[in-house]
């Protein structure tokens, strides 16, 4: 699962830079080629792909035990674990760079050649020129996607590269004698790019909040939806309350769009009926409200006591 996870997620940036590149192109024909349906066509194709590809890692990998409960998998010595090498390097080490550098490069080609018309077009100022259809332009979200983009290819390159990079210096060295003191140097350094490989899949939040405006306010739009106020109720039949003093509390949440609905312990869900009082309740804010008496589906009446 780890060798397909590795691939997929480079494969994943490569489809998403191959589409910035056919949203930006100047042709009309090649723009209408970026639909979402091609789109996850491509990744279930590219997906299915890896997986296939890697059965090999079922027949060659050996699990070996160290201890009570302890498994470690371990390649085949020989050329199997020289493959995995050579394959790592340039699978997951060379390809996916080059390739993000590639459409990359030719999305900002794509870009310049847009901003070119647009600059061309406006400076005309003969009456008699008729521009049919007129420049291709992009949309403020299409400009965001492709900033996005970029910013993650970026991010991808400065973190997985410096592995790739100690991978080649390993390659290179294997028949080296080396002294003690350099051997902890470099397990040093192989640690650091091992950290530094697994940082890039923790802060695509964080880039994509710096690099889009949008992203940043739908993601402040679904935190503020979180549910932050608690009330507590008890829902009792209206004869019960009559006739008893005694009324035991049960809590609940109330979100923070209270004409929305209210869950009780009993399953009772209240839409848009909640008196006008409840709709003061914000946060932590206490309110006070004596009584309510919604019909249930089966006919019955009961009162509701929130207090808070």
């Amino acid at each position: 699962m780890s060798f397909i996870l590795t691939c997929c997620e480079p494969s994943c940036l490569i489809l998403a830079s191959i589409d910035r590149v056919l949203v930006t192109s100047p042709n009309a024909g090649t723009r209408r080629r970026s639909t979402r349906r091609l789109t996850i066509i491509n990744i279930i194709i590219v997906c299915s792909f890896w997986a296939v590809f890697h059965i090999h890692t079922l027949i060659f990998i050996q699990i070996v035990q160290y201890g009570t409960n302890y498994f470690v998998c371990i390649y085949q010595p020989g050329e199997y674990t020289t493959f995995i090498s050579y394959y790592s390097l340039v699978i997951t080490g060379c390809l996916p760079p080059t390739l993000m550098a590639i459409f990359g490069f030719w999305a900002v080609k794509n870009i310049r050649q847009i901003r070119r018309v647009r600059h061309n077009a406006s400076a005309r100022t003969t009456a008699t020129v008729v521009v049919v259809g007129g420049a291709h332009t992009l949309q403020s979200k299409d400009q965001q996607l492709i900033r996005m983009l970029f910013i993650e290819i970026l991010s991808y390159i400065i973190c997985k590269y410096p592995g790739t990079i100690m991978l080649i210096y390993q390659q290179i060295t294997q028949y080296d004698i080396k002294s003690d003191e350099r051997q902890q140097i470099e397990q040093a350094i192989q640690e650091l790019t091992a950290f530094l490989y697994f940082v890039e899949n923790s802060i695509g939040c964080y880039t994509n909040m710096i690099a889009s405006k949008t992203f940043r306010t739908e993601l402040k739009r679904m935190l503020i939806k979180i549910p932050t106020g608690y009330v507590i109720v008890k829902v009792l039949p209206t004869d019960t309350v009559q006739n008893t003093a005694r009324i035991c509390m049960e809590e609940v949440v109330l979100t923070h769009e209270f004409s929305g609905k209210l869950i009780t312990d009993q399953g009772l869900h209240f839409k848009n009926e909640l008196p006008q009082a409840i709709a003061i309740l914000v946060g932590y804010e206490r309110v006070f409200f004596t009584s309510y008496h919604p019909q249930t589906n089966n006919g019955q009446r009961n009162s509701i006591f929130i207090i808070q």
